[in-house]
């Protein structure tokens, strides 16, 4: 088999042969075109809209680039794909938005930092050679290629010379500061071009010149520096008057050529208006807000000049919206290539036509584009999405979900936000907005573990750099904003931004597929180059699939589905994977679909994806499946952790499973396939992978249902749900009530299922259906939940008993003689002691953590904890990020305040947009910081040194809650816990004792103390 490079050192020659077809059946060249012409693309490094003289800044000097707009168009409204440098510069040499290539930073990017709410998504830590660029398509059109300048899309393999450019010759940012290099080695750059557009005669030239310049650092001969002294920053001024000169340098050079030849001149992104690397802010992008880093007019809006002599009229000014996106399908057809043929769809739109005619054409005003940038970065901007519909403006802020909506024919610099105004308008682009952003599988930031709040608000918030002023001058700016530069700066020092995995990674292409069935196939066209043709739900696709090395992956489908609808399944190794197939808008409008991570062993296996349902035409088109070593696990786990682990077992105190069940499918058991459910926290094989070996299902419901009467009897319809799960998979569970029952169903290989009562609300003040939910196989009742009782005072709510009523006494005395554990979770301190006082047996707490690490008035205080030890009693630790992360618990205590404040000013149980709005607000500002891992092991620690490690376990209110700890995202992940608790140093007798030894003691003295 021939052989050449690719990504991970070989290209088929399946693949190389498709590319010659493609090369050899081209369309007919346009034949209106005389010839094809030369294509000259010069891109400035961060040079705003507002920073050419012919763009209206009158303190620089650009003659030359007013002169090359003067010739032909200059576009006024004219958008980059993102406002940062590589996002850009990958849209632009591709025709795809950079959210659809899932490229959506500057490379390598910027770490993630505690001032973030969220993490920043991994991006591709180049641009994939499986995307064509302009130069690959411009080449096989017959075009000698070359490009001198920056690259910045990936070096080595992924460099300019493996993505069409035959000819690439990369500068440093840095040149000698005189005539032949520039400042920005800007003068070289230029005459390198100009050696390669003279040498290219016979053929038609793709030049692609991207400049350094005017990027920080800044650099300018002193004389120029001097001559732009009364400039907003004479540095900045001088640096792109010598761009200028270099600009005109090469015009002289094209204008000696005897080809026609298009030029074209724009910028990546916009201007940098923040101090950065040189101190000062760069520049400017008045009467637009913000720049670079930013989806505010001042961040997307670039200078565009188009130049075509002959063909194109001079001196024309487009004021319709316009993107560099639009370049690579334009120049396509101008090569006399059609798009749609030669590659698929694009994300732009072609402007050869409107070239043709006038400059405008047929371009409409009111074209909506659309912006996803999921990052913080060093311009100080948070995660944002945009989009542009005619005159208005709208701009999602990611990390609070906030929305603005701008008039920009009134309102250009974007002052007023009129959202509230123009609520109709702002709901139905929101909508758009987000069905766009689900049709090119855009990427979001998870919650970030470690983010510190106060840090959020005194870096993001607090001096708020979209609204930089920027009047004073940028020596005034520079003082003004030198600490936020500094602490911008400082909270990301010696840390390393995170990419997508590229060592490692398995691709399995269409060519290699094996198809089965009536219709399904591989077509190789360069359009298309898919497993397509899927129009029978009873036809599926496999792959041979060779993992290098044991080790967790994630899969990633690059598909794409005019309709979508369709239920698929992804099969690999013992596991299963299933999705919706969403609609892309096309089936060659390929998507990057994250279905799942799976463990898999070393060695040669098979990936198999099969239709469930059709809802379309077809089920969908396969570019390719990428496996990407995992990098989602946060703590590596040691061979001895695992060891341990496999020895022990977990009992689980709390899991919220049955209400989940409820709340999804009306505790219909058999719409739920919890042999793969990963929408939930728990299913069948993260329950085994987590190695539970004993689980106490809560069987919950809520506390206001003691209003309509049906406490008791929905209680029941939770424990028959229960049932029902152990009914519908006997091989995987078994019901127990009791420690023996336990231990012989773990000796049995299966999961011992117990459940408890959460919340004494459930029995409705009746000893008697506390009776009966005992012999329904209830083991625990917690005595509240969230609301005080008739009987016992709740952690989070006002006091009536002060602790346990009389009834309350008799019911703590009744259980200790029923036999049931006695659960403390939820309740007061005045209610914790007064339990221990009148029990006599051990209490749990089923899902609770410590006061002392945390503190909420859900949590257990020390005196109480050192009562445990006479006792005998058990703490199980929750996961919930607001009980267990200093900060998330303040502000859950705090929102208890907030909420009782807002309902005495809006009146009780308040449901009003009002009031929602008000929390939504107040919870903006006042986030759940998830945290991570080890502060659960914090907890863990606290109650052993505190009570003994005898009185701790486990009880993580999995399915209960929304924010977990980064590491503890689900039942799979108990393993790590074992892992930190051996780097904490505690022994193996002691790390079994928390996972299940601890509460296998205490249900056993429960059982001996039972009837005293």
């Amino acid at each position: 088999m021939l052989i050449l490079p690719f990504r991970n050192g070989l290209l088929p020659l399946a693949i190389f042969l498709c590319a010659t077809c493609w090369t050899s059946s081209l369309p007919a060249k346009d034949t209106k075109l005389d010839n094809q012409p030369n294509i000259v693309m010069v891109v400035a490094d961060d040079l705003g809209i507002s920073d050419l003289h012919c763009y209206g800044r009158k303190d620089h000097n650009t003659p030359n680039l007013d002169l090359l707009a003067s010739q032909g168009i200059r576009y006024t409204n004219s958008y980059c794909g993102l406002s940062i440098c590589s996002a850009s510069r990958a849209a632009l040499l591709t025709g795809k938005s950079s959210a659809r290539l899932h490229l959506t930073n500057y490379l390598p990017g910027r770490p993630d930092a505690e001032s973030q709410l969220l993490l920043s998504p991994r991006i591709q830590p180049n641009l994939p050679l499986e995307e064509t660029t302009l130069a690959e398509a411009l080449q096989a059109a017959g075009y000698r290629t070359g490009l001198f300048g920056k690259w910045h899309l990936g070096g080595g393999a992924f460099g300019p010379t493996y993505q069409g450019f035959e000819v690439a010759k990369e500068f440093p940012e840095k040149g000698a500061l005189d005539e032949k290099e520039g400042g920005k080695n800007e003068f070289a750059i230029v005459d390198a071009a100009i050696q390669f557009l003279k040498s290219s005669t016979d053929k038609p030239t793709f030049c692609y010149i991207p400049q350094h310049s005017p990027h920080i650092n800044l650099a300018a001969q002193e004389a120029l520096i001097q001559k732009n002294a009364s400039a907003f920053n004479p540095l900045y001024a001088a640096t792109i008057e010598s761009l200028d000169q270099s600009i005109g340098k090469l015009i002289t050079a094209i204008d000696s050529l005897t080809r026609p030849t298009i030029v074209i001149f724009t910028s990546d992104n916009g201007g940098l208006h923040v101090p950065e690397g040189n101190g000062q802010p760069a520049t400017h992008n008045e009467p637009f807000r913000a720049g670079k880093g930013y989806l505010y007019e001042g961040g997307i809006r670039v200078p565009l000049v188009v130049r075509w002599m002959g063909t194109i009229e001079k001196e024309q000014i487009v004021d319709a919206p316009v993107s560099l996106l639009d370049l690579m399908p334009t120049l396509m057809e101008v090569a006399g290539v059609e798009p749609a043929k030669a590659i698929g769809p694009l994300d732009g739109i072609s402007l050869k036509s409107s070239w043709l005619q006038g400059g405008r054409g047929s371009l409409a005003m009111d074209r909506s584009m659309y912006w996803h940038f999921p990052h913080y970065t060093n311009q100080g901007s948070r995660p944002a999405a945009a989009m542009l519909q005619g005159k208005w403006k709208l701009v999602e802020t990611l990390d609070d979900g906030s929305i603005e909506l701008f008039d920009l024919e009134k309102d250009v610099g974007e002052k007023t936000n009129v959202a509230v105004q123009f609520a109709e308008q702002a709901d139905q682009m929101k909508n758009a907005l987000h069905r766009w952003q689900k049709s090119v599988g855009a990427q979001f930031g998870k919650a970030n573990p470690l983010a510190k709040a106060e840090l959020h608000r005194a870096i993001y918030l607090d001096q708020d750099p979209s609204r930089l002023d920027s009047s004073r001058g940028a020596n005034e700016v520079a003082k003004a904003w030198q600490n936020w530069r500094k602490e911008m700066n400082r909270v990301v020092a010696g840390k390393k931004p995170a990419l997508k995995v590229v060592d490692g990674e398995i691709r399995l292409t269409p060519s290699a597929s094996v198809t089965h069935g009536k219709k399904i196939i591989y077509e190789p066209q360069p359009n298309k180059n898919v497993v397509g043709y899927w129009t029978e739900v009873e036809d599926w696709v496999d792959w041979e699939l060779k993992v290098p090395k044991d080790g967790s992956y994630e899969i990633e489908v690059h598909c794409g589905c005019a309709g979508g609808g369709s239920l698929v399944a992804l099969q690999v190794g013992d596991s299963s994977y299933e999705w919706t197939v969403r609609d892309t808008g096309h089936f060659q409008n390929i998507i990057i679909e994250n279905v799942g991570k799976t463990w898999l062993p070393a060695g040669t296996n098979r990936l198999a994806v099969r239709p469930k349902s059709k809802a379309g035409v077809a089920i969908m088109d396969i570019r390719q499946i990428v496996l990407r070593p995992s990098q989602d696990d946060v703590i590596a786990i040691s061979d001895r952790a695992k060891e341990i682990h496999e020895r022990s077992y977990v009992w689980d105190g709390h899991n919220d499973l049955p209400w989940a069940l409820r709340e999804r499918n009306d505790l219909n058991v058999k719409k739920t396939n919890l042999n793969h459910e990963p929408s939930l926290h728990t299913d069948i094989p993260r329950l085994r992978a987590g190695n539970v070996g004993a689980q106490f299902w809560s069987v919950f419901v809520p506390a206001n249902t003691v209003k309509t009467e049906n406490s008791f009897q929905m209680t029941l319809e939770q424990i028959a749900c229960v049932r029902a799960i152990l009914a519908k998979h006997p091989n995987v569970f078994e019901f127990a009530s009791s420690a023996s029952d336990v231990e012989r169903i773990r000796k049995a290989g299966k999961i011992a299922s117990l459940m408890g009562v959460e919340g004494g609300h459930s029995i409705e003040n009746s000893i008697a259906k506390l009776r009966e939910l005992y012999s329904q196989g209830v083991r625990y009742m917690t005595l509240t939940h969230g609301d005080t009782l008739d009987w016992a005072d709740a952690a989070t709510d006002q006091a009536k008993s002060d602790g346990l009523s009389p009834f309350g006494e008799e019911v703590v005395r009744e259980m200790n003689r029923l036999g049931m554990l006695v659960d403390l979770s939820h309740v007061s301190p005045a209610t914790m002691n007064d339990a221990l006082d009148i029990t006599t047996a051990p209490v749990i707490f089923s899902h609770s953590s410590a006061k002392a690490v945390a503190d909420h008035p859900r949590n257990v205080p020390d005196d109480v904890l050192l009562r445990l030890k006479t006792n005998g009693g058990l703490v199980m630790i929750n996961f919930f990020s607001g009980f267990v992360v200093p900060e998330s618990a303040k502000n859950m205590k705090d929102m208890f305040d907030v909420r009782r404040k807002l309902e005495k000013e809006l009146g009780p149980n308040n449901e009003s947009d009002e009031f929602k709005k008000a929390m939504a607000t107040w919870r903006a500002t006042h986030p759940i910081i998830p945290g991570d891992a080890n502060i659960v092991v914090d907890h863990i620690d606290h109650i052993a040194k505190v009570a003994g490690v005898d009185h701790v376990g486990i009880g993580s209110d999995f399915d209960g809650i929304s924010t977990l700890p980064d590491g503890l995202e689900d039942v799979s992940k108990y393993p790590i816990l074992t892992e930190l608790l051996l780097r904490k140093g505690y022994s193996e007798t002691d790390i079994q004792k928390i996972l299940s030894g601890n509460m296998m003691r205490v249900m056993k003295a429960m059982e001996s103390a039972k009837g005293k």
